[in-house]
């Protein structure tokens, strides 16, 4: 049986920039990169906001969807997170975040900070 531990995630930064990351640990590592001592990336572009994620892959299926939504173009990413289901908590399911406001209306917005 394998173990379902990792999360993939995507981070709103300062500047209106998208960044996509794996994890096993989701609320840690978002600490880590507004504290300064995550990614370089985000260490450049904080604060961050979670805005999606998708839970319950192994190290294998995480890296691979990393890697495929990394190569997708902004609109393709926004579209991503729009056409998720929010509040969905099973395994490997995505679920939005956000706070105070869905997903969807920021996405529409021309702008995302």
């Amino acid at each position: 049986m394998k173990e379902n531990t990792w999360t993939i995630y995507i981070l709103k930064c300062k500047g209106n920039f998208l960044y996509t990351g794996i994890t096993k640990n989701l609320k840690k590592r978002i600490k880590q990169h507004n504290d300064g001592t995550g990614a370089k990336y985000t260490k450049a572009h904080s604060p961050v906001k979670l805005i999606w994620s998708k839970e319950g892959l192994t190290e294998s299926e995480a890296k691979k969807e990393e890697w495929r939504i990394k190569k997708l173009t902004r609109k393709e990413k926004e579209k991503l997170i729009k056409n998720t289901p929010s509040g969905i908590q099973p395994t490997g399911v995505c679920t939005t975040h956000s706070s105070g406001s869905k997903v969807a209306s920021l996405i529409s917005q021309t702008s995302l900070m």
